[in-house]
Order: structure tokens, then C-alpha cells, then sequence
């Protein structure tokens, strides 16, 4: 069977977790259009498991913005539309055929196939040669420093002492009562909302400085959400964010937008992707969204 629209896949062989990308292919002459809508936080797909040979419907989770481009291969123009998607359960993994339309002519991709495969386990590390190689190492390393070494451990144990000491006359003193300021849940959330507003008035995509726009924003959030679950996600990586979020039992609702939206950071920063002043102004609000309904979990 022949399709109009070729659809493929820049991976075969995934882990749970990592993202790929489906690229659809449209050969098309330059005065004319493709008319598709695409799918914006998740894609339905169909899912075998290989133990019992027994089949799903999945979700794939839809990562970033849906990309379109035209460009020339082989002497001959094409319309390139790219989704980049990730898997959270293991199996072969089929995503349907989809529908495009190219001046009023209905054309179908064909369907592609991906194999998600769990972390995989490293069988080349040979544990006991590592073991062997330590013992023969340790004791002559010891015995010819074992001088210093009690040195350095009789200095150490001085220091604790000499530190100790003074922790106990720095508890002897009185000290005074430190008023610790605590905002409550909406003074946190003004907070975020007012910072992400003085972002947006600095206008830093108008002045060729987008990546600075959204590491700010990106910070933002990580900050906001941080205060509120009590800890640091400064560090984190988006997935590690969505996974936790899950555990904890937040709506996905409020998991999938936050995940475009640090996803999205994330590509922008690493000069990875490029965002227009719409899409810029929809990330703000969906970050601002997502700040405001946070707590309602």
C-alpha cells in the first residue's frame, strides 16, 4: 500500500523515558499548503506487550511544539511536519496513520513502528576483578603511608574537639530571637505571578535574547513549585519533575502543561528550538496557569 504522506521515525529502539521524534514527509509544489492539526500534550498509539502478545491503547506524551518546515531534498520541495514524543511504558509501540489535507485533497502517512525497551543492565562490569584489584592495592598503599595517615587522623580528631568546644560556648550564650518571616500560599503565588509579569514587560524576545527569557521563566516556576512541595527542583530535570509530580498523585492536567512548559525552556535554552512571539506569550500563560492552580491538587 502507497500513502501520500510518508511517516518516520528518527529511532528504532528506545528506553522508557527518552524521547524521539515522527517526521511526516509531504513532496509538494511551492504554492500550496498542508492543512493538519496536531495533537498538543498527548498522542494515542497502540501497544503490544511481547510476554503476552496482548494490545493497548497507550498515550504518548507529547513533547514541545508540533514543528513545520519546508525544505528541499534532492532537487524536490517537501513539507516536514515533527512531532517529538515520549514513552512511559515498554512494548512494540505502532502509531496510527494520520490525516492531512493538501488543497482540499485528503491524503493518510502510514503507520510506524518503535521498540521501548527498560533501562538496560551494563553485564560488561566484572565485579570480582574489581575486587581483586582493590585488596591487592589497599594494604601496601597503607603501609607505606601509615605515618601520615594517623597524623591526618590525629589532626582531625583535634579539630572536631577544637570545633565542639566552641559549639558548646556558642550554645552557652542567649541568643536572640530571630523573627522568621513565613508567606502563606498566596503571598508565594503573588509572588511568582508578579515576577513572571516583570519578565514579560522586559520584552528580552524582542531584543534577541529568548534564551535569557526562558531560563528566567523556567526558573521562575522551579522556584515556585520548590517553596511549595519543600523541595528543590532547581537541579532537576523535567522528567524527573512530571515523575515525581505523579508519584505524589497531582493531575496530570496540571503535570502535562508544567511539562511543555519546562520541555520547552529546556529546548530553547540549549538552542535547540526557536519560539515566535505567540508562542512566547502562550508559555507565559500557561506557566501563569499552572502557578495558580498549583495547590489545588
Amino acid at each position: 500500500m502507497s500513502y501520500g504522506v510518508e511517516a518516520k521515525v528518527n529511532k528504532k529502539n528506545v528506553q522508557v523515558g527518552e524521547q524521539f521524534q515522527v517526521k511526516f514527509e509531504i513532496q509538494i509544489a511551492s504554492n500550496k499548503t498542508v492543512v493538519f492539526q496536531p495533537e498538543k500534550t498527548v498522542l494515542k498509539a497502540v501497544r503490544t506487550n511481547r510476554s503476552t502478545n496482548k494490545q493497548y491503547t497507550i498515550e504518548l506524551d507529547v513533547t514541545g511544539f508540533f514543528l513545520e518546515e519546508r525544505d528541499k531534498i534532492q532537487g524536490k520541495e517537501y513539507w516536514i511536519g515533527t512531532y517529538t514524543l515520549t514513552s512511559f511504558e515498554e512494548g512494540i509501540i505502532v502509531i496510527p496513520k494520520f490525516k492531512f489535507n493538501v488543497n482540499g485533497k485528503a491524503l493518510s502517512s502510514n503507520p510506524v513502528m518503535i521498540f521501548v525497551d527498560l533501562m538496560p543492565v551494563d553485564k560488561k562490569v566484572d565485579l570480582h576483578d574489581i575486587e581483586e584489584n582493590f585488596i591487592e592495592l589497599k594494604v601496601p598503599f597503607f603501609e607505606k603511608y601509615e605515618r601520615i595517615i594517623w597524623w591526618l587522623v590525629l589532626i582531625a580528631v583535634l579539630g572536631i574537639l577544637v570545633a565542639a568546644y566552641f559549639l558548646f560556648l556558642k550554645k552557652m550564650k542567649p541568643e536572640k530571637a530571630e523573627e522568621e518571616i513565613v508567606l502563606t500560599t498566596n503571598e508565594r503565588r503573588g509572588v511568582a505571578i508578579a515576577q513572571l509579569t516583570a519578565l514579560m514587560e522586559k520584552e528580552l524576545w524582542a531584543k534577541d535574547e529568548l534564551k535569557q527569557h526562558f531560563t528566567e521563566l523556567s526558573l521562575i516556576v522551579r522556584r515556585y513549585i520548590s517553596k511549595e512541595m519543600g523541595t528543590s527542583y532547581l537541579e532537576k530535570t523535567s522528567l524527573e519533575i512530571q515523575l515525581f509530580l505523579r508519584k505524589k498523585g497531582y493531575r496530570e492536567g496540571l503535570i502535562k502543561p508544567l511539562g511543555l512548559i519546562l520541555n520547552v525552556s529546556d529546548m530553547v535554552k540549549f538552542a535547540k528550538s526557536s519560539v515566535e512571539k505567540e508562542g512566547v506569550f502562550k508559555v507565559y500563560q500557561d506557566a501563569k496557569s499552572v502557578i495558580e492552580e498549583f495547590e489545588k491538587n
